[in-house]
């Protein structure tokens, strides 16, 4: 199972245990067995926690997660008046063989502004196209950049809808 399976569980799991057992102990037992019930569950979660700190995965982080982002805004804004090519495959994207860490995205039709920061420049020499992120992107930075505030707007739109309708 994925994290947020093992997440959602375990939250799910604390809440039925405090909602039934504790309350329970809590009327017919004494608060004290309680609290301390509820002690040594806490103690054994931080137990576990530490256990299993050695087998995370850790990310170093490279550079502020805003660059990139500008970067991409900045290449589209600079190449405005350029038309966007009808075929996906006319934008900049590295090979596989070339992309060493991460994954290729594929092209897709939403934000497509910022399409115009993946198109190649003529007016540009091969040298400046793949050494100044600032001027050209690769199709796969425009969608990483683009979808994140995108689904986080979506998500914040449909919690809103939960919400208050």
């Amino acid at each position: 199972m994925s994290f947020s399976n093992w997440w959602t569980f375990g939250l799910c799991s604390g809440l039925l245990l405090a909602l039934t057992v504790v309350s329970f102990v809590q009327h017919h037992v004494s608060w004290v067995v309680a609290d301390i019930t509820l002690t040594i569950v806490m103690a054994s979660s931080l137990l576990v926690f530490c256990i299993g700190m050695p087998f995370y995965r850790y990310r170093t982080p490279t550079g502020s997660p805003l660059t990139p982002m500008v970067q991409v805004v900045v290449a589209a804004f600079s190449k405005r008046n350029l038309a966007c090519p009808s075929n996906p495959s006319q934008l900049y994207e590295v090979s596989k063989s070339q992309k060493t860490e991460g994954r290729l995205l594929l092209h897709t039709d939403k934000l497509k502004f910022l399409d115009k920061a993946a198109i190649i420049d003529d007016r540009q020499d091969s040298t400046e196209k793949q050494q100044n992120p600032w001027r050209l992107t690769t199709v796969t930075h425009v969608e990483e950049r683009g979808e994140a505030p995108l689904a986080h707007r979506q998500a914040q739109r449909i919690m809103s809808n939960r919400l208050f309708h």
